[in-house]
């Protein structure tokens, strides 16, 4: 559908072709439906699109600043959903239905309702619609009431967004929003933060998660959802909350929940599985979890242990490379001042670089020095290369762990002894 626009679209932008996130965005604010109306010209969904491009080029490189802190460097966290039993499910499902009954009587969920809702729920769709207003991401409840906007029943998108200097020679961000109704512009201008990074997240289940501005209409959403997540003392999550509080389901409580996150250096990687589970979750239903887990960290790798020689080998290197280590100047206060009494602590680029192991001891003399140490014969070694080779493998695991990207397997197969 519509892929006669696409085509269009992309040759206008002199593209091969439009990111389906941006697409899927065009086609959610009905801008590709309006164009196929003939409500504008082609000129201006280029325009649209362009703006869509840019957000979502930043989006892209907010991803890797997050994911990466600098060469060879990747983070990445992944959910794994929990296949719950029938006694588990029961158990959750009847007690979340207690926790909306409870959720129903709060003052802050009731008032919301009442003063932004207009004291009736949302549907799954209008409620998507509802976080997806860029009006109530940006503008606080007062704003639409001083202009009788309605705040459930409205439509609105980010046309143009920025940074610049206003009046007062200050630095500030901006977005233009349009709102229907009444069919306006408007312009929200925000101090801080000035990165459109930093702003604060909301999380609606089953929805999406949304940057907010401080004080806006979905602000407060967060806020309430946050402390009725609290007060169920966490048996809902804040996206749960949410949720519960725009359509006014009832959702499970969250008996077991897990996540994995893998972190990669330019020295060593390593991986961790994170398990939150209620207390009478079963010991069986949680071990199953996480072994789903761990296979997905792994990927059907090796995941054998290593022996106690191994251990003690990497163990052995490692403490003969540590006595290498120089030991750290002493500092001369005065090379710090310049002539007019300032001190100027920055670091160079000199004192910034990595310092040379002294006196490393070569592969040969470690060998010997791990022979002398061992009181079982067999667990010593007669050919250095041997020596080194299964101190490297050793390594690879301790240091590489194989979680996620297979690259990272050779890793310590060419590196000498740090």
């Amino acid at each position: 559908m519509y892929e006669e626009p696409r085509v269009r679209l992309a040759k206008a932008l002199r593209r091969d072709g439009v990111p389906d996130p941006v697409w899927d965005s065009l086609l959610a604010r009905d801008l590709i439906q309006d164009y196929e109306k003939g409500e504008f010209e082609l000129e201006y969904l280029v325009d649209q699109t362009r703006i869509q491009l840019k957000a979502y080029k930043q989006t892209l490189a907010e991803a890797n600043v997050r994911g990466s802190t600098g060469t060879g460097t990747t983070n990445s966290s992944k959910e794994v959903k929990p296949e719950l039993g029938a006694y588990e499910k029961n158990r959750a499902e009847v007690l979340g239905e207690h926790v909306a009954l409870r959720a129903s009587l709060d003052s802050r969920v009731r008032y919301f309702r009442k003063v932004v809702l207009g004291g009736e729920l949302l549907t799954p769709e209008q409620a998507l619609a509802f976080v997806r207003s860029a009006a109530n991401q940006c503008f606080d409840i007062a704003w639409f009431i001083e202009r009788q906007i309605p705040v459930r029943e409205h439509y609105s998108h980010v046309y143009s967004d920025g940074w610049a200097i206003d009046e007062d020679g200050l630095e500030c961000r901006f977005d233009d929003i349009y709102v229907d109704p009444p069919g306006e512009g408007f312009r929200k201008v925000t101090y801080e933060p000035l990165d459109f990074s930093h702003r604060d997240i909301l999380n609606v289940r089953y929805l999406e998660e949304i940057p907010v501005e401080v004080g806006s209409v979905l602000d407060v959403l967060r806020k309430v959802s946050g402390r009725l997540a609290e007060n169920s003392g966490r048996a809902w999550g804040e996206a749960e909350a949410a949720r519960f509080v725009l359509t006014g389901e009832a959702m499970p409580v969250v008996a077991l929940a897990g996540h994995i996150e893998t972190f990669s250096r330019d020295e060593m990687g390593r991986g961790t599985i994170t398990l939150t589970a209620e207390p009478w979750v079963p010991a069986e239903t949680v071990l199953r979890y996480y072994r789903e887990m761990q296979k997905e960290v792994l990927e059907g790798r090796d995941n054998r242990p290593l022996s106690a020689r191994s251990l003690a080998l990497f163990g052995f290197v490692t403490e003969q490379a540590k006595n290498a280590v120089p030991e750290v100047e002493k500092p001369d206060y005065e090379a710090f001042c310049d002539g007019n009494g300032e001190v100027d602590v920055v670091p160079s680029e000199d004192e910034l670089q990595a310092p040379k192991l002294i006196g490393r001891p070569s592969w040969r003399a470690l060998q010997q020095g791990w022979n002398q140490r061992c009181s079982d014969p067999k667990w010593r070694y007669e050919d250095v290369r041997n020596f080194r080779r299964a101190f490297l493998n050793v390594a690879s695991v301790m240091l590489r762990p194989p979680y996620g990207d297979p690259r990272l397997l050779p890793y310590w197969r060419s590196r000498t002894l740090p």
